[in-house]
């Protein structure tokens, strides 16, 4: 396994409040890593700053064996577009677009305007995600867990090679939680390397790797 985005020495602090206090960490291929804590603990401050949402007071992100430069803004949303593809606990699909539309904007933020290659692509995801007769309907027109799937498409439109997912199931009923789960499980057993925070430790325990912080820091 390689590794393909690494932290090393991750620290964050807003005004006098130390969120992280030195995280080092690895994402390697066909990982599926969870990380647990408190709320409050770090745990979204530091997928947010390994996804290049956020940037760290100090420490380093390396990705491909490259110093990631958080000043060149252009360059960060170039590395996300390609590499990274992000499922949060609200979904923040675009009422007015159907599944369908919501899927196609990351490829077309990453310039592919291809009609037949997007519809391909979106179909593709459309049928594996269990959504097929769903993709004209709007979110209100979907149920919470349908809404999580049209997310987790769209996370996954550009193939990245890491998926970053904050709470997936925190808005979700126990049986739709389970349904999310098992995709993001499918989708690891398909070799896509997977970071998920998560409160829920029983959906952690199905997972390769569980990491917990405590008060910024790693727990031994």
């Amino acid at each position: 396994m390689s590794v393909i985005l690494e932290g090393r020495d991750i620290r964050k602090s807003i005004g006098e409040n130390d969120i992280l206090n030195g995280i080092s960490i690895q994402i390697s291929t066909g990982d599926f890593i969870s990380i647990v804590g408190a709320s409050g603990s770090g745990k979204s401050s530091l997928m947010y700053i390994l996804g290049l949402l956020d940037s760290p007071t100090s420490g380093e992100v390396i990705i491909d064996d490259k110093k990631v430069d958080f000043g060149d803004t252009k360059l960060l949303s170039k590395i996300r577009n390609k590499k990274i593809g992000f499922v949060f606990q609200f979904h923040y699909l675009i009422t007015e677009l159907t599944a369908y539309e919501n899927i196609l904007i990351p490829m077309l933020k990453n310039g592919v305007n291809d009609r037949e290659r997007l519809k391909l692509r979106s179909y593709e995801l459309i049928e594996s995600l269990g959504l097929k007769g769903k993709e004209g309907r709007k979110p209100y027109q979907l149920s919470g867990g349908e809404q999580q799937r049209v997310a987790i498409a769209r996370a996954l439109a550009n193939d990245p090679e890491i998926v970053m997912a904050d709470e997936p199931t925190g808005n979700l009923d126990s049986k739709n939680s389970a349904m999310v789960m098992d995709v993001f499980l499918e989708l690891n057993e398909k070799g896509r390397s997977i970071l998920m925070i998560t409160h829920e430790m029983y959906l952690a325990k199905e997972t390769k790797k569980v990491l917990e912080i405590k008060d910024g820091l790693m727990a031994s």
